[in-house]
């Protein structure tokens, strides 16, 4: 394990850090939540999202940037929505050039939710061109435990400016309708946003490429088999309270995800997904 070097830590004020590479990148990152909350590469170009109206602080969920989706992925089970991790106190364990490592571990207050030991691992690595976030998840007890899982990445970008390409070929779950899922072929070169769109693509192997007139970026994962797309349109970011009525045309949410066959761990295991992000 990197020991913790405090001189890459530019400042820490109310559980957020703001650390930077050599290279010019900067991040900043909440202990609350574990959640990677900005990148800015060397030419001081944000590409997160992060809405001006989220709530931070402790319990609070973050609205934008990268947040940690565990155990449980949306409302698809018993547990608050998008699970704990999100809502949690983190521990800052590492940093060094462009590195920095937090740790989540079970609590009386996770165990009343979710009744297993289990230690969360986020090493976040990050460059002028590159930004890969790495989530481990290990089973510290005696009893397996199961669970879906994402990072639920908000990338900035001009809405109407914007396509993805890869994902031609892929089978995947419509579930704009909450009452009856729909399931079908990608079919077309580009995926483009000109309505609410919330679809898992199912063992999304390749990698994905955001294009725009204002930048590239290459999305590559592993360990994550799914691949979720969400923006929520004109009428439903007008019902969600955290977000201006127009942050629809802002952003475009690619996320890394275990979602369609969630991961059982033995006493012991570990699994390890990550997502990678290119200029």
């Amino acid at each position: 394990m990197r020991l913790l070097i405090p001189s890459k830590i530019n400042s820490m004020s109310n559980n957020l850090i703001n650390a930077s590479s050599q290279d010019g990148a900067h991040i900043s990152v909440s202990l609350d939540g574990g959640h990677l909350c900005s990148w800015r590469t060397a030419d001081g170009v944000e590409h997160l999202y992060l809405s001006p109206l989220t709530k931070m602080g402790a319990g609070a969920a973050i609205r934008g940037g990268i947040p940690i989706i565990f155990p449980q992925f949306a409302s698809k089970g018993d547990l608050p929505k998008h699970g704990f991790a999100r809502n949690s106190l983190w521990r800052l364990c590492a940093s060094g050039d462009g590195f920095m490592q937090l740790t989540l571990s079970d609590s009386v207050e996770t165990r009343a939710l979710f009744p297993h030991a289990f230690t969360l691992t986020l090493n976040i690595t990050f460059s002028a061109r590159t930004l890969n976030a790495e989530l481990a998840v290990t089973n510290t007890g005696t009893d397996a435990f199961t669970f879906t899982s994402a990072l639920h990445t908000y990338l900035a970008t001009p809405i109407a400016d914007t396509a993805l390409r890869g994902l031609q070929g892929c089978r995947y779950i419509d579930t704009t309708d909450k009452t009856c899922e729909r399931n079908g072929i990608f079919e077309d070169t580009l995926l483009q946003v000109n309505n609410e769109v919330d679809s898992v693509f199912l063992q999304a192997d390749k990698a994905v490429e955001l294009l725009s007139p204002q930048k590239n970026i290459a999305i590559s994962k592993t360990g994550f088999p799914d691949l979720v797309v969400w923006n929520p349109w004109q009428t439903l970011c007008a019902q969600i309270a955290d977000l201006p009525d127009d942050a629809y045309q802002q952003f475009i949410c690619v996320e890394a995800a275990l979602v369609a066959v969630p991961m059982t761990l033995l006493a012991g295991e570990s699994w390890v997904g990550s997502q990678r992000l290119e200029m």
